[in-house]
């Protein structure tokens, strides 16, 4: 939507006798366009009508913001797409305070958006960074100063911060700590800084980042690292997606619900040989899914037709030492069924590659993790009873793809598994 500078000031209640404005618009008066949802309008409009008409934008703002413009490419955005804003900073009165106040709704955007391709799911809201005009907004009339205001929004995760200091290093000194040749180092940077715009600056207090690039679990608390381990990650051909989500609750002795693929394989083989091997696995057959599925024999089930994929069949492992799920699930319950959980094949953690599972997040030490989501509390030994065991509180765990993790004052580069590096793929 485009609407006039005028027309808007007028939806903004702005009248020719306004304090705010300064100065009485006439007929040639420029006809800025602002571009910019009505859902924007309406908090441009609600945060001047809470301060009464005053204007924002001082001259030392302005100045501030320019500079901030100027410099969008510190952030690998695009300076011109600015061009306007940046004009609109020398102007005075009404012009300059409405195009301004959408620029910085624009700018935090940008800052705090990643592109398409690098997007992640959010299984809760909250964990998004906040880019509406109204919380926007309602921010900036909280510090004294629209200056004050302006010095805290380029703040970022810890872990894009470091990476734009990297980005920036390369910039001034030429110097690439890497063996990647120079235009890929400074891409790499550039790409992960994008994909890391989609974690909040504050991402908790107590947090778990999962780094499915390099297969690696790390647990920050009060912005420290107290703990890392191996983990597995989904092959790719089922790539574990990236996502934000709170973890609520663990389930301790868990049953494996086996995936249809696993579940037409097994049939095929009972319906050659026999029976004899849902005994040997602990399988055990449901009817359904629902609370009143009941346990069915296997005589009941025609194992051709699960095999064919033509029949459904529920199928889980039952909970053990030798239970797929290991000792402890952790669950933040989302439609795309991924969850951290414990693995009895911990020889798999060895391995240099570990893009083995079917998307889920194996750990090397669930019972490390179990202790620290529960604030101390042992886990225990595993019986062959499930039992679902809510956290203390809700911690937040990030699943990110980043082949450029900051390490120490040096980027550590991962191999791109999944691919997904436009400029390293073959």
């Amino acid at each position: 939507m485009c609407i006039g500078a005028l027309a808007v000031a007028a939806l903004l209640g702005f009248r020719s006798d306004s304090p705010a404005i300064g100065h009485a618009p006439t007929t040639d008066t420029p006809a800025i366009i602002l571009e910019g949802a009505a859902a924007d309008a309406a908090a441009i409009q609600q945060f001047y009508r809470a301060r009464a008409h005053r204007p924002f934008w001082t001259d030392a703002a302005a100045d501030m913001f320019r500079r901030m413009l100027a410099n969008a490419g510190e952030d690998g955005l695009d300076p011109e797409s600015f061009s306007a804003a940046i004009t609109a900073t020398r102007q005075k009165g009404m012009d300059r305070e409405i195009l301004l106040t959408q620029a910085l709704i624009d700018y935090i955007r940008a800052l705090r958006t990643p592109s398409e391709s690098n997007r992640i799911f959010y299984v809760d809201a909250g964990l998004a960074p906040q880019t509406s005009a109204d919380t926007l907004l309602r921010a900036a009339a909280d510090p004294p100063s629209a200056t004050a205001y302006l010095a805290q929004v380029r703040q970022m995760h810890p872990l894009y911060e470091r990476l734009r200091k990297a980005l920036g290093d390369y910039r001034r000194t030429g110097i690439n700590p890497t063996r990647l040749p120079n235009p890929d180092y400074e891409q790499a940077l550039l790409i992960n800084m994008d994909r890391l715009r989609a974690l909040p600056a504050d991402p908790g207090r107590r947090y778990i980042l999962v780094n499915s690039a390099s297969a690696e679990l790390v647990m920050v608390e009060n912005g420290q690292n107290v703990g890392e381990m191996p983990v597995i990650v989904g092959r790719k051909q089922h790539q574990t997606p990236s996502l934000a989500g709170l973890i609520r609750f663990s389930v301790r002795n868990p049953y494996w619900n086996l995936p249809p693929d696993l579940i037409q394989a097994r049939a095929a083989r009972i319906a050659s040989d026999g029976p004899a091997l849902l005994e040997q696995e602990r399988l055990e057959l449901l009817s359904g899914w629902g609370d009143d599925a009941r346990i069915l024999q296997a005589n009941e089930v025609d194992w051709p037709a699960v095999a064919a994929g033509t029949a459904k069949l529920r199928v889980r492992q039952l909970p053990g030492p030798d239970n797929m799920m290991g000792a402890v699930k952790f669950m933040l319950p989302n439609r795309l069924g991924i969850y951290l959980h414990d693995t009895p094949a911990k020889q798999n953690f060895a391995r240099k590659d570990r893009l083995l599972s079917s998307g889920c997040v194996r750990v090397a030490d669930a019972e490390r993790l179990y202790t620290w989501l529960m604030n101390g509390k042992a886990m225990g030994a595993v019986n062959a009873t499930e039992l679902r065991v809510p956290l203390p509180e809700p911690v937040p765990v990030y699943i990110l793809y980043l082949t450029a993790f900051p390490d120490g004052g040096s980027v550590v580069l991962q191999n791109d598994g999944y691919g997904r590096d436009p400029s390293r793929r073959s």
